[in-house]
């Protein structure tokens, strides 16, 4: 079944937004949006949020049928330009040839199959290949369901600009076709062949110089590929999480206080879980899954600095903080800032001029400057 992309059932989605903003404004100040966040919403709710609308309702049975369909309509979403323009604010100029090139690679999976694992890296279009740069390991968000390296590709742009570094994002496997650790195993697997390159798109690669980074399901999965680096006895320098499902399930407080707004509601969020873990309600307590299950104790010394934004309005606000604090009984924090705007609320296009303004140059600031060691 294709979701309707009309007018009005636009119209009606954004008056469901509205009205979902107006009852949680206590919680949700209508201030705390800028206008780039509400026209954003706007142009959203038909190629973005409808369909997800309707994944997240479906009964786990009717996913992957639903899940193609709706994919290509995310992605169409996020290949408009007006949308990225709204999302990602100026790190949408950083595309363009004479600031980053893009490069796709194919990297091997190590499970034995010929399955390779789609790769897009963004270089700085002026590096010189006779000064190696870092290498930053970029994970997309999507609640490990949806979303892909290319929808995010001006934020992977703005890390190589402001960074001067490589900036590489696995498609990694996603649920409910490919359940957990399929994604974890990708993680791995691609983190471990681009940290064995020694050049990308004609720049020389650092490899003493590297790190990770992602938002929301890509802050979960950029710390996870750094456990299981740490795993195998492969250490970051850093490991940036903004907004990371940390916990399977949630079960939080802030995820019961903020279960019904608009920006990462409780329902997408045990969505996003069930079809992740599905069939393995166990996984739920591994390191593997869980950002708040510590790791084993031989990986402890080789797991990076990090650096973890939570967001004051958000679903995860509790469990983001958890794993800081985590982070922070293990030695292994660099510091922590929490943002009062809402999920997501800090990428650069929707922040504009609102609570979350800088904070995602201000996380690229602490992770460039703990990428070398």
């Amino acid at each position: 079944g294709k979701v309707g992309m009309g007018w009005l059932g636009r119209i009606a989605a954004v008056g469901a937004v509205l009205a979902a903003m107006k009852a949680g404004q206590n919680y949700y100040p209508l201030e705390t949006f800028s206008l780039n966040s509400f026209i954003f919403i706007s142009w959203l709710t038909g190629p973005i949020a409808l369909p997800w609308a309707k994944l997240s309702h479906a009964a786990l049975e009717e996913q992957i049928s639903l899940m193609a369909d709706v994919r290509i309509q995310t992605d169409q979403g996020f290949e408009a330009p007006m949308m990225r323009k709204w999302l990602f604010g100026n790190t949408h100029e950083m595309t363009e040839p004479s600031v980053t090139r893009a490069v796709k690679l194919d990297l091997p999976a190590r499970d034995g199959s010929k399955r390779t694992i789609p790769t897009l890296c963004t270089v700085p279009a002026d590096c010189d290949p006779a000064q190696p740069i870092p290498l930053v390991l970029y994970f997309h968000g999507g609640g490990m369901v949806l979303g892909s390296a290319s929808s995010e590709h001006p934020m992977q742009a703005s890390v190589a600009s402001a960074a001067s570094a490589a900036v590489c994002a696995p498609d990694y496997r996603m649920a409910p076709e490919d359940v957990f650790p399929a994604a974890v195993d990708d993680a791995l697997d691609s983190s471990l062949a681009l940290l064995a390159l020694d050049s990308v798109g004609g720049c020389s690669i650092d490899r003493a110089a590297r790190g990770s980074i992602g938002v929301s399901a890509g802050g979960y999965m950029a710390a996870i590929a750094a456990r299981e680096l740490a795993n195998v006895g492969v250490q970051l320098n850093v490991s940036v999480s903004i907004c990371p499902m940390a916990k399977p399930f949630g079960g939080t407080a802030s995820e019961a206080e903020f279960a019904s707004l608009v920006a990462w509601p409780r329902i997408a969020n045990q969505f996003a879980w069930a079809a992740y873990l599905r069939g393995q309600p166990e996984a739920a307590e591994s390191w593997r899954a869980n950002l708040l299950v510590d790791p084993p104790a031989k990986s402890l010394d080789n797991l990076p600095p990090s650096y973890v934004v939570t967001l004051l309005f958000d679903t995860l606000r509790d469990e983001g903080r958890a794993y800081a604090e985590r982070l922070k009984a293990l030695g292994k924090l660099i510091a922590t800032k929490e943002y009062p705007t809402v999920h997501v609320g800090v990428l650069p296009g929707l922040a504009a001029g609102g609570a979350g303004d800088g904070a995602w140059d201000a996380a690229v600031k602490v992770l460039a400057q703990h990428l070398r060691p």
